[in-house]
This record gives structure tokens, C-alpha cells and sequence, in this order.
């Protein structure tokens, strides 16, 4: 039976009690043997008292081993407790999951900062004062400052530091160019939130991306020498090959004597010859100032304006040319006073380049419809342009930014590129998806 001893104890008094209470409440009403009576009583307070302080050992008892977990003593095991059985198995089966759950809790805990020391990565964590309680070797390899108290102390070494890392947003991720020993390297920065012991923490992350990005302008260099390399090679080719034959004709024997209509002929073939090379030359020209367009984009001249107009505009302009192609345009914007901080006219020329493209987009579909839609996500300005058209083939999606790439008999290939080009100038992306034949989604995200 469970809590028997306890249970019997309790039982036990309460009888002792009663029976000695009969008993003197019997000799008084007989009002015989006093000196029995009043050593009754006597002996009956004692076992009342005896019986509160048996009661209140129970409270005591659970406020001292509360007192134990708290002080983090959980050695304090109950054994032989009057409180029964069920008690002491329940209670140091507590004892027993808190042990356990501190042990396991403090391995995890080593070895977590054990893989933080251990990581390539700088890693480092400041609270709401900027006082580091997270520093690595690899942040004390990669800034060269050993121990640092707070990232105030980074000041010194890399001005302005400290803010950048107070300014850092978790959503993001920042570049910092810093200059160390003389040298400048890049730093790729992120941070996130966390808890630590009760207290709110921002914990940063820090990789030198610097090899990573030459690695990058040199791939960048290497497909912009091949684009110009295949594409000047492809014009300078038949204009050495016209020359040479408009030379071979200059350079014919007694040219003046031939027969006048032989003569005229030849003329005829040099002027060919010539209009031929000045039209290649043009062409060549028109790629040239291609490359210029990308190279010589302003710095954006931002203003604030309403996103709902901007895309009303658009819907006009191009309502002339997507009805005459039985294309229905249509715009969205939720809110409908949603507002963007940016260049207007460049923005504009970036809609145009994709919505242009997306009017060309249509073959023999049944459904041909665009839409524009704006919104807000996350602090974030949304523009998506999407339509109904053919899509995009995989082999061509990953190449529509490149410099020249077209797929279009008449396209300059420098529409994509310049509308990316754009993007990064406003600190936004541009992202792409597409299926063939199910239509293309372009997000413009501010």
C-alpha cells in the first residue's frame, strides 16, 4: 500500500490522542484521580506538540531540498523518508533528470565552444553595450587583435568598426573593406540574435572573401575578353578578307586600260567591297557603345515616388503594342501607397527592358497576358513582372545577363545586362524563373 508509514504514523497519533483525550474528559466528568488527570494532559500536549512539529517537518523538509536545487546541490539524495516511498522515488527521480540534464547540458557546451575555437570562421558576440563575451582565434588571426574587452577596441584598428557591426542587420549581409598592415582585404560580415544567459546577444560572423572575389573578377574578366574576342574576330574577319580583295583589284596590272565596261565592273565590285566593310565597321561601332552604355551608368539620382504610378505609366505606354499582339497588361500594387526610394528613369528603362522582352516572349500561346505586381515583404520592395509567354530554356537562362547573349535576330544582348546593372546600383537583385512553355516570373527586390 502505498505511503503506508506514513499513513500509519499519522493513524498512530491520532489514536494515542483520541484515547488520552477520552480518557481525561472520563476522570473529569468522575472528578476522580486528579493527579492522573493532570498527567494526562501533560502527556497529551506533548504528543499534540509532537504532532504539529511531525507535521510542519513535511514543509520543512521539501524547503530543504528546494533549497539544494536551487544551490545546485543535487547530491541530496532522500532515503528512508517518513514522507513515504512514492516521495523519495519521485524526488530523486527529479534529481536524477536535473544531473543528467546539467551533464549533458554542459558537454554540449563544450563542445560547442570547442567547434567555435575550431572554426575557420571568425566568430564573435557583443551585448546591447558592445561587450564581447565571444572572441575566437580565428577572429584574433583574421583582425590581428588579441582580447579584446568590447568592440570599441576594434576602433583602433579598423575605424568606424564598431558601428558597422552595431548596424549590421541579421537579414543582411555586408561587405566591410578593410585595410590591414598596409593591405586591403574584404570582409564578408553577417549577424543574428541569440540568449545568453538571459541577456540578449548579437553574434557576427567574418570571412575574407578576397581571394573569392579576384577569383570572381577574373572569371568576370575572362568572359568579357571571350565575348569581345568572338565578337570582334567575327567582324574583323570578313573585313581583312573584303580588303584583300578590294586590294587585289587596285593592285591589278594596267587597271586604267581594262575595257570600260570591265573596268566599271571592277569599280562596281571595290564599291561593294567598300560599303561592305563601312557596314561591318558600323557594327562594330554599335558594340563598342554597348559596352560603354555598361560602362558609363550614372550613379542613381534617388527620389521618393509612388510604385502604383510607376506601374500605371508602364501599363500605358505599352498598352498600344500588347493590344495590337492581342496581349492583355495589367498592374497591381498593395498597397496602393506603397512608395520606393530610387532612380525613376532608370527604374523605368528596367521595366521597359523586361517588359519588351516579355512581349517577345509570346508565340502561339492561347493566353497572353503580363502583370505587373508590387508589394511590400519584410521591409522589402517587391516589383514582379510576370507573363504567359514560351519561357526561357535552362541553356539560355543562366547566360540572359551576359553581355551580348540574345537569342533575338534583331536584340543588341545588353538589355539584361544593363537592367542588372541597374539593380546593383540600387543595392537590390534581380531573380528569374522560369519553365518552357508555362511563362517567366522576373522579381525586382529593393
Amino acid at each position: 500500500m502505498k505511503n503506508f508509514r506514513f499513513r500509519a504514523l499519522l493513524l498512530l497519533q491520532i489514536i494515542i490522542l483520541g484515547s488520552l483525550f477520552g480518557v481525561v474528559f472520563n476522570f473529569m466528568m468522575m472528578g476522580e484521580y486528579p493527579f492522573v488527570v493532570m498527567l494526562l494532559l501533560v502527556l497529551a500536549t506533548f504528543l499534540v506538540v509532537q504532532y504539529i512539529a511531525y507535521v510542519e517537518r513535511i514543509p520543512r523538509s521539501i524547503k530543504k531540498l528546494f533549497h539544494a536545487a536551487n544551490n545546485h546541490d543535487f547530491s541530496h539524495a532522500v532515503k528512508g523518508s517518513y514522507m513515504g516511498a512514492d516521495f523519495e522515488k519521485e524526488w530523486n527521480a527529479l534529481i536524477e533528470n536535473i544531473r543528467y540534464s546539467r551533464v549533458k547540458d554542459r558537454s554540449e557546451n563544450t563542445f560547442l565552444l570547442a567547434l567555435i575555437r575550431q572554426a575557420p570562421v571568425a566568430i564573435m558576440a557583443f551585448d546591447s553595450r558592445g561587450r564581447l563575451s565571444l572572441y575566437n582565434p580565428a577572429a584574433e588571426k583574421l583582425l590581428g587583435v588579441v582580447s579584446p574587452n568590447t568592440i570599441l577596441d576594434l576602433d583602433a584598428f579598423y575605424p568606424n568598426f564598431s558601428r558597422r557591426l552595431k548596424d549590421l542587420d541579421s537579414e543582411m549581409r555586408s561587405i566591410f573593406k578593410a585595410n590591414k598592415n598596409g593591405i586591403e582585404q574584404s570582409w564578408m560580415m553577417s549577424s543574428a540574435k541569440a540568449i545568453l544567459e538571459g541577456k540578449a546577444q548579437t553574434l557576427i560572423t567574418i570571412e575574407n572573401i578576397g581571394r573569392e572575389l579576384i577569383e570572381a573578377e577574373y572569371a568576370a574578366w575572362r568572359n568579357l575578353i571571350g565575348v569581345l574576342t568572338h565578337e570582334v574576330m567575327n567582324s574583323i574577319t570578313p573585313i581583312v578578307s573584303l580588303a584583300n580583295t578590294g586590294k587585289d583589284i587596285l593592285q591589278q596590272d594596267e587597271l586604267l586600260a581594262l575595257p570600260k565596261e570591265v573596268l566599271q565592273d571592277e569599280i562596281n565590285d571595290l564599291s561593294e567591297v567598300v560599303s561592305i566593310i563601312a557596314h561591318r565597321g558600323e557594327g562594330m561601332m554599335s558594340f563598342v557603345q554597348g559596352y560603354r552604355k555598361l560602362s558609363l551608368i550614372p550613379h542613381p539620382d534617388r527620389s521618393l515616388f509612388s510604385v502604383k504610378a510607376l506601374l500605371d505609366e508602364q501599363v500605358l505606354l505599352h498598352q498600344g503594342l500588347c493590344k495590337s499582339n492581342g496581349i492583355q497588361i495589367d498592374s497591381i500594387c498593395h498597397p496602393s501607397s506603397l512608395k520606393i526610394h530610387a532612380d525613376q528613369q532608370q527604374l523605368e528603362q528596367v521595366l521597359i527592358n523586361i517588359i519588351k522582352n516579355a512581349i517577345d516572349a509570346f508565340q502561339d500561346q492561347h493566353i497572353k497576358n503580363i502583370t505587373l505586381h508590387a508589394d511590400q515583404r519584410l521591409g522589402e520592395v517587391v516589383i514582379t513582372i510576370e507573363d504567359t509567354g514560351c519561357g526561357i530554356p535552362n541553356e539560355v537562362l543562366n547566360q540572359v545577363f551576359v553581355p551580348f547573349f540574345t537569342t533575338k535576330k534583331q536584340g543588341t544582348g545588353i538589355g539584361m545586362a544593363l537592367t542588372r546593372q541597374i539593380m546593383h546600383a540600387h543595392g537590390g537583385q534581380i531573380r528569374i524563373q522560369s519553365q518552357p512553355g508555362s511563362g517567366t516570373r522576373v522579381e525586382l527586390i529593393f
